[in-house]
């Protein structure tokens, strides 16, 4: 995959989960995007070798719970 494809997908995942976090979470737009830019999984999204691109939003946002201790 080209490098602005890589990007362009990252970008539309993470507006993905960021509106799953609005949804589901008592957090500002601005906190969201914090937690999920300062978070381990979007490290990992950011390497396309990982291939963490592949899973949906809704599993990222799963990951990202487990990653804050929200769930087990």
């Amino acid at each position: 995959m080209s490098e602005t494809k890589f990007k362009t997908f990252v970008y539309l995942l993470t507006n993905s989960v960021i509106s799953l976090m609005l949804e589901k979470e008592p957090l500002t737009e601005q906190e969201a995007l914090d937690m999920f830019y300062t978070s381990e999984i979007y490290g990992l999204l950011e390497k396309e070798s990982t291939k963490i691109w592949w899973l949906s939003p809704e599993a990222l946002y799963e990951i990202l719970l487990e990653e804050r201790g929200m769930i087990k």
